[in-house]
């Protein structure tokens, strides 16, 4: 991963992205000013998918987080490119529905989701709801005597140490997010399925951002994998198995973000 835009190029002493002189794109639109390459944000999405193909023996998808950058035109874009995106409020689900995302292929996270938040991801059609407590839980079985089907995964707490700063660091077992994994999680998955109309989809868990060692992450495989057996001994069926996201990206040249 580079520094720079695919199409980023100095010449006649002026930096161009996309072959658009970046001077003039600030004469338009004033300062501060965010410029998106599109060339750049499908070629990485293509060797995500290329490489998921080439060496996963099964189905894959790939998210964006809607946190980092949810504006509807931005989101038109990953939509026509069958991506899957991550929401975590209310407020990101009403963008992504304006922008026309098909709600099929949006996760709605979040450690505090208001009922209210909840019913409008049932309402809209939202395919994958990731419970992150017992409150919820709750919310939940509530909500399902009035809606019928709810489509649900849980978010575990994997008791991983990932190697990034102390704020963004989210899958220590202590964590604020999700059930701990082991009894505390195995309650939880029980509890969910239980409830009539909900349709448990699988597990997600994730430890962190801006993450160079790819290490962690085969350690949460296996935790993951430990955790889909031990469910499975009891006759649930784990469909989807969701890593979160959090691989280290170049923000300064000193950054060395996983090839």
């Amino acid at each position: 991963m580079k520094l720079y835009p695919q199409t980023f190029e100095r010449r006649d002493k002026s930096c161009y992205i996309g072959g658009i002189r970046i001077k003039d794109l600030v004469q338009r639109y004033s300062t501060p000013l965010y410029i998106i390459c599109a060339q750049t944000v499908k070629s990485r999405i293509n060797l995500f998918k290329e490489s998921f193909k080439k060496y996963l023996p099964f189905e894959s998808r790939i998210a964006f987080a809607g946190k980092s950058l949810c504006v509807t035109g931005f989101l038109r874009k990953l939509n026509e490119m069958d991506m899957w995106l991550d929401v975590v409020s209310g407020g990101e689900l009403y963008t992504a529905i304006k922008a026309g995302f098909d709600t099929k292929r949006i996760y709605f996270h979040g450690n505090n989701k208001s009922i209210e938040e909840l019913e409008f991801a049932i309402r809209t059609g939202v395919g994958n709801i990731v419970v992150d407590g017992f409150s919820e839980i709750d919310k939940i079985k509530e909500l399902s005597i009035k809606y019928g089907y709810i489509p649900c995964m849980i978010r575990i707490s994997p008791g991983i140490e990932a190697h990034t700063h102390e704020f963004i660091k989210t899958g220590k077992i202590d964590s604020k997010f999700g059930f701990p994994v082991g009894e505390n999680a195995l309650s939880a998955v029980r509890e969910l399925i239980s409830i009539n109309g909900v349709e448990f989809k699988g597990i997600h868990a994730h430890i962190g951002s801006q993450i160079f060692d790819p290490k962690p992450y085969k350690e949460l495989v296996d935790i993951m994998f430990d955790f889909t057996k031990k469910l499975r001994d009891e006759g649930i069926l784990v469909k989807n198995i969701n890593l979160g996201g959090g691989f280290g990206i170049m923000y300064t040249e000193d950054d060395t973000p996983a090839s």
